[in-house]
């Protein structure tokens, strides 16, 4: 990861109170939640939440961490939207693979 991947997950508490007052919704499973809106930056970001009542902080940093790496894999970035991932309990033991489709899926509806 280099230059790109340092901006692409850094957001301030007024950007996310924006996102979530005039963001789009595009997906919404069991698994998760994707909301967007057009980039603020050079780049598209993605912050990920996940509450503390879905899992242990391992596995909330597991998920994390798996969103993180398919946003940046994927070039997600380069889609020109900021985009807040809103996770739900079913979407801990999401396998990597379904994790991918899902976010391919949101992706085409924008």
């Amino acid at each position: 990861m280099g230059r790109v991947s340092r901006t692409l997950y850094r957001f301030e508490a007024s950007e996310v109170k924006t996102i979530l007052k005039r963001g789009k919704r595009v997906l919404k499973t069991p698994t998760c939640d994707i909301i967007v809106t057009p980039k603020a930056h050079e780049n598209g970001r993605i912050l990920v939440i996940t509450p503390k009542r879905i899992g242990k902080a391992s596995q909330r940093n597991k998920v994390r961490r798996r969103i993180k790496a398919l946003f940046y894999e994927q070039k997600f970035y380069e889609r020109g939207v900021d985009c807040l991932a809103i996770i739900k309990k079913e979407g801990i033991d999401t396998p990597f693979d379904e994790l991918v489709a899902i976010f391919k899926a949101s992706f085409e509806k924008i």
